[in-house]
């Protein structure tokens, strides 16, 4: 249900479609397609990229939807975010994605790096 809802808010003001199911799980890194396999709850951060001209559309929507938008990089089309787990999916689904990376993967091996620089 919030699939649709997340789908709801994200098509005012830009054309958004969706991708069939294989194509979407492949936008999703590996930790988050386990993460939605094993019945992931709650919020997870994460790091979506867009199409160019799509970001600002996508943060409007992810806030209307009360998810919670960490940071913007426009030079890269991306934002970061804590979204809903049960719609990684359908965010993953949309054409207008690129990918929908976990930003806890990219924390973990940074400060596994950080350590080795002491």
């Amino acid at each position: 249900m919030k699939s649709v809802l997340l789908l709801t808010l994200l098509v005012p003001g830009v054309a958004y479609a969706q991708d069939g199911g294989s194509v979407a799980d492949s936008k999703l890194d590996e930790s988050l397609r386990q993460s939605v396999q094993q019945g992931c709850v709650g919020t997870t951060s994460v790091i979506v990229r867009t199409k160019a001209g799509y970001r600002q559309g996508l943060r409007d929507s992810l806030t209307q939807h009360g998810d919670v938008v960490k940071g913007e990089f426009p030079e890269l089309d991306a934002l970061a975010a804590d979204v809903h787990c049960d719609d990684l999916s359908a965010l993953a689904g949309f054409t207008t994605v690129y990918s929908v990376s976990s930003t806890v993967s990219r924390t973990a091996l940074n400060n596994g790096l950080n350590s080795y620089a002491l």
